[in-house]
């Protein structure tokens, strides 16, 4: 697990995936677009943003980059949702953006 405090260099990280947000709350939105546009997963601390319309933008961001964007309301789900990293780079699942594919496996 690699940890990047500076934002630009979570965006430049060829071998980084997912990232965690964990800032303060009116930075949310711009982080998550920033790493959504990167092409990288992103895992939010709530609240994902401060206004509807900022959540949508980057809920509907995410669906349109076929990328993994999540509100985390829990910590105990980021180690969670760690395993399943760990579990697709094991190649146990072919690939996580395709998100579909993934779910059916795990049911």
């Amino acid at each position: 697990m690699l940890v990047h405090a500076v934002c630009d260099s979570c965006v430049c990280c060829c071998v980084l995936d997912v990232v965690y947000i964990a800032a303060i709350h009116p930075t949310h939105v711009p982080l998550s677009l920033m790493m959504l546009s990167a092409g990288k997963h992103v895992l939010c601390e709530k609240p994902m943003s401060l206004t509807v319309p900022g959540a949508k933008k980057v809920i509907d961001f995410a669906q349109q980059k076929q990328l993994l964007f999540v509100e985390v309301t829990d910590g105990s789900v980021v180690l969670l949702i760690f395993i399943l990293f760990q579990l697709i780079n094991m190649e146990k699942f072919s690939s996580l953006r395709n998100w579909n594919n993934l779910a059916q496996n795990l049911l």
